[in-house]
């Protein structure tokens, strides 16, 4: 939400990895088309048995990024009640579930990627995944290079396509 005003007040010209849905005016700004795929995951230990869905979750403790808030997976937590276990960085929010300080973790799919990558010995299971397209939003003062980022869009989707970059 703090972007936003800058945006439309062309303090600055684009915002990268966003989507319509988490602007209040998203018709006021002129958007890219298609750049990667990336949303939140909720996670649990593979053999816990855990399910994702309002009875499954209810009573749990799921361990968030302190003051984050996942649109994505808003519907599924709104149906639940659940203790939340607020954690200062991301990764450990993993943590809270490999001590049992916490039944599932919520955090970004790259993240999570990055995290089983670095360490294969960890059994994690992805029990929600809502996955979807990023766009980068531009300013009306930059509208005129649309196509241009468009075109740079389609160059790196092709170049991830060829496997999980890791940084």
């Amino acid at each position: 939400k703090r972007v936003e005003p800058l945006l439309q007040t062309h303090e600055i010209d684009l915002i990268c990895n966003y989507r319509p849905a988490w602007f209040d005016e998203p018709d006021k700004v002129w958007w890219s088309g298609p750049v990667l795929r990336q949303g939140d995951v909720l996670v649990s230990l593979r053999d816990s048995g855990l399910t994702a869905d309002a009875s499954g979750l209810s009573g749990r403790r799921i361990s968030m990024t302190l003051g984050y808030h996942y649109p994505e997976l808003q519907a599924l937590m709104a149906s639940a009640t659940y203790q939340r276990i607020d954690v200062k960085f991301e990764e450990l929010t993993l943590q809270q579930v490999l001590s049992k300080g916490a039944d599932f973790a919520i955090l970004n799919s790259y993240m999570f990627d990055w995290y089983v990558h670095e360490n294969p010995q960890h059994a994690f299971a992805r029990v929600v995944a809502d996955v979807k397209f990023r766009l980068i939003a531009l300013g009306h003062q930059a509208r005129d290079d649309v196509g241009e980022i468009d075109l740079a869009a389609r160059v790196e989707r092709q170049r991830l396509r060829f496997g999980a970059v890791f940084i």
